[in-house]
């Protein structure tokens, strides 16, 4: 920063300034798994009337949880330790004479058996905002027991809502094998000992098994005698459970006996493989196995699963938590997905991703795309009309009625019994965090390769780089950059006064060749630009770039800042002209966050519009005769020629002569 002072004579002086972003609900089910000998890693997830405490990489409830605010027991009573979880069987495991006929699970103490499943990604939130909460783990089979090794991959996400009493847990198989995995069983160990309180089960046995099954909602529940119900179902109701098998192992074994069964998980076997139960025929101290059986699974094609699990005072408000659940989860959780639009002056376009569904023909289902946060479907074609598993479809929307500077995109459901918003909407530009897409290419949501998910960060693809009908490649949204814009000159007297300052807030020395700036054009900074504590500002002026300043709109625009990485750092946008030759800077440098998109939420991000360009004058003395000191503050980074004739001072006698010193 630098200022000056200018002496000069004039009968009166005065100034003219010179402008220059289980869960389990009732979740009684985790991947039976005893506490591990190696804490891999743990999430607590915490909803209102839920709240489930430490789900572990393999699903499993650590600890018991609380369902509006009482605490619900969920451990077997012999051995006070939780084994609720998921039990997973394959015919290509050796079950030849001689071996046993075991269910790959993970056990550790206290029954100290080799673990048959390894953590590939620990348990972690990767949405935790106060409304949804999702975590995510990997874990594999190595087969330390009897089975062939690493042939399973298993991803486990685990959803919970604020003010629900409902869970979800998905799980989904990924064959690293190589050749087929035939004769796959999979099911969820769930003993409801104690889970339904001090009254017990039906008829206070202090225990129970499953009580009944609604046929129309593929739900099983179990009921208390004051009403408590607990109940669950597969998430999709053209994937039911096709498996159900329940044992009162207090009448069958003895506890030595028990442990035994467990060390060597011939018992889980035998309940997944054996045939399927009836339902609530006998009360008792039980536990049930539920699943999926009688599969293959193949390279290259995952197979997921997912519950849903509910608790609720009464078997109807039960089911009806269940309906909500599953209503998220296909419509909002998963299913499909806007993934990429445009607004492109000439042809627009929005592409869909089908998240595990099955194939489906769009618009024949009744689904269509919107704009504008209303429920009119665009008009324009599906290609592909049907949109396979895990594939993508592109709307090609017939004229231009989307944007330009800023508007919305949703995804509707019209079965004829009304609307149900799918996905988004997703606001851009003037209107929303997503960023707004450049003419002629698009906007593009960020494909997370760890979980094989779409996340929320919304990215701009570079020039002639967009993805139709594949795997976006966009990178992240950085939380908490260092490197951010700062001042905007977006609507100057001159347009060669036009300019964009990014500043460095880090310690290290960064090279920030090939850092992209955006507007509705984008500029690349040069090789060779490094900053650091001494230099933290880069500015791009007008005679840099001036296409990028000419196609800047002084009535509303957005300006995005992005490493050579592809990771978006920052964002601002402007909705109104405001005073023309001001400009818009963080206050101080570098303050705020990162989400401005308009003038209301740039300056809660720490922006401040109107402020004076170039130089400032602050201070004035006139001695008692003609002479002044007038002097001048440089606000901006850098060094600043005053060369005459650029930058002087006016009274209102006309010109002042004096000199800089």
């Amino acid at each position: 920063m630098s200022g000056g002072n200018w002496a000069t004579k004039c009968d009166k002086v005065c100034a003219i300034l010179v402008c220059v972003s289980m869960i389990l609900g009732s979740c009684f089910f985790t991947i039976i798994l005893h506490v591990p000998t190696v804490n891999a890693g743990s999430v607590t997830h915490d909803v209102g009337n839920l709240r489930v405490e430490q789900l572990s990489d393999f699903g499993r409830i650590l600890k018991g949880f609380t369902w509006n605010a009482q605490a619900q027991d969920i451990r077997d009573p012999m051995t006070t330790w939780g084994f609720d979880g998921l039990v997973l069987d394959q015919d290509n495991y050796d079950h030849t004479p001689g071996s046993e006929n075991i269910a790959d699970s993970y056990q550790a103490w206290p029954y100290g058996v080799p673990d048959d499943l390894t953590v590939v990604t620990p348990g972690t939130f990767l949405i935790d905002d106060g409304g949804i909460q999702k975590s995510f783990a990997g874990f594999k089979n190595t087969g330390t027991g009897t089975g062939d090794p690493n042939d399973i991959l298993i991803n486990q996400t685990c959803w919970t809502l604020h003010n629900k009493s409902w869970a979800i847990i998905q799980w989904t198989l990924y064959n690293i094998k190589g050749v087929d995995i035939t004769n796959v069983a999979l099911g969820l160990e769930i003993p409801l000992s104690h889970a339904l309180g001090a009254n017990g089960g039906v008829g206070g046995d202090s225990g129970d098994d499953i009580d009944g099954y609604d046929v129309a909602e593929d739900v099983y529940w179990a009921q208390d005698d004051s009403g408590v119900t607990i109940g669950f179902g597969s998430a999709i109701l053209s994937d039911p459970i096709t498996h159900y098998y329940s044992e009162d192992y207090y009448d069958t074994y003895t506890w030595d006996q028990y442990k035994m069964l467990y060390q060597n998980d011939t018992w889980l076997y035998n309940r997944l493989r054996a045939p399927s139960a009836v339902v609530g025929a006998t009360p008792g101290n039980r536990s049930s196995t539920i699943g999926w059986d009688n599969f293959t699974l193949s390279p290259g094609v995952p197979r997921t699963v997912t519950l849903v699990a509910s608790a609720n005072d009464t078997l109807a408000d039960m089911i009806n938590g269940i309906k909500d659940a599953r209503y998220y989860y296909h419509n909002v959780l998963t299913g499909f997905q806007i993934t990429e639009f445009s607004d492109d002056s000439a042809t627009q376009r929005i592409e869909v991703y089908n998240n595990g569904r099955e194939p489906t023909d769009l618009a024949a289902a009744g689904y269509g795309l919107s704009n504008d946060g209303g429920t009119t479907f665009l008009p324009g074609s599906w290609n592909p009309a049907v949109i396979p598993t895990y594939g993508y479809s592109v709307y090609t929307v017939t004229g231009t009625p989307i944007g330009p500077e800023g508007d919305s995109v949703s995804f509707w459901l019209d079965p004829g019994g009304g609307y149900q918003l799918v996905d988004g909407p997703y606001a851009f530009g003037l209107e929303g965090h997503v960023p707004d897409p450049l003419d002629g290419d698009s906007v593009a949501r960020h494909f997370e390769t760890s979980t094989g998910e779409y996340t929320d960060d919304w990215l701009q693809t570079e020039l002639g780089g967009s993805t139709w009908g594949n795997q976006n490649n966009v990178g992240i949204v950085v939380d908490s950059p260092d490197l951010v814009l700062n001042q905007v000159m977006f609507n100057p007297f001159d347009i060669s006064e036009a300019y964009v300052e990014i500043m460095y807030k880090g310690g290290v020395p960064l090279d920030i060749s090939d850092y992209r700036i955006v507007c509705d054009d984008e500029f690349f900074v040069p090789s060779g630009v490094i900053l650091d504590t001494s230099n933290p500002f880069f500015v791009l002026t007008y005679a840099m770039a001036p296409a990028f300043f000419n196609n800047m709109d002084a009535m509303g625009d957005n300006i995005y800042l992005y490493n050579s990485a592809g990771d978006r750092l920052d964002m601002v946008g402007w909705s109104s002209a405001h005073t023309q030759g001001r400009y818009m800077g963080r206050v101080p440098d570098g303050n705020g966050t990162f989400e401005g998109f308009n003038d209301t939420s740039s300056i809660a991000a720490g922006w401040v519009f109107d402020l004076v360009a170039g130089m400032l004058i602050t201070e004035i003395s006139v001695d008692s005769s003609t002479a002044a000191e007038i002097e001048v503050y440089n606000p901006r980074g850098g060094d600043e020629v005053l060369t005459p004739g650029v930058w002087d001072l006016e009274c209102s006698a006309g010109a002042m002569t004096g000199v800089w010193s």
